[in-house]
């Protein structure tokens, strides 16, 4: 009998382990990633870059919905430049764009950088940094084809995610639990 309740109870005691927490959020942040970017890869194959603005408009949020439902953990991105509105950065975001733009000054590899800590409310939160790379710059570059940036523009008339060099942040991906 006392080793059935050592079972019953195990999950439960690596649910609550900060380690296996981690390891869960951290291979959240993976699994999105993957989707997106083979989501992505597939869009540019097929459509070039006003195809992949499209993957990101639709796709990218239902991929953190579906990766988070699965894992029951929220799943979501930001930027240093939003071209979503719905993205915003909550001030741990904030805080944390600024440390890896600085930490990137200083020559720190930014698909290196990743925090764990906990919010307000005292849910467990990893996030890692989101870099530019080379793929990136059709879309967000210092020069965006006319018709990227109609697409763009359709999109997210707000758009002010441009710019951008690669190696630079872009934004975070952030992995949360539902609970404390």
């Amino acid at each position: 009998m006392a080793l059935l309740s050592i079972l019953f109870l195990a999950p439960a005691v690596t649910f609550a382990d900060p380690d296996a927490r981690r390891a869960g959020m951290v291979e959240a942040s993976a699994e999105f990633s993957g989707r997106l970017r083979a989501a992505l890869q597939a869009a540019m194959r097929e459509g070039g870059p006003v195809a992949a603005i499209q993957v990101c408009h639709q796709q990218a949020p239902a991929i953190a919905r579906a990766v988070g439902a699965e894992r029951s953990l929220l799943v979501r991105r930001t930027g240093v430049r939003l071209r979503n509105p719905g993205n915003v950065a909550d001030p741990l975001d904030q805080q944390l764009m600024e440390d890896f733009a600085r930490q990137i000054a200083g020559g720190k590899d930014p698909a290196a950088l990743e925090d764990l800590s906990s919010t307000t409310d005292g849910r467990l939160r990893y996030t890692r940094a989101i870099p530019v790379e080379a793929v990136c710059l059709a879309c967000h570059g210092e020069t965006i084809a006319p018709s990227v940036s109609e697409a763009i523009t359709a999109h997210y008339p707000d758009d002010r995610a441009t710019g951008f060099r690669p190696g630079q942040l872009r934004g975070l991906l952030v992995v949360e639990a539902l609970n404390p």
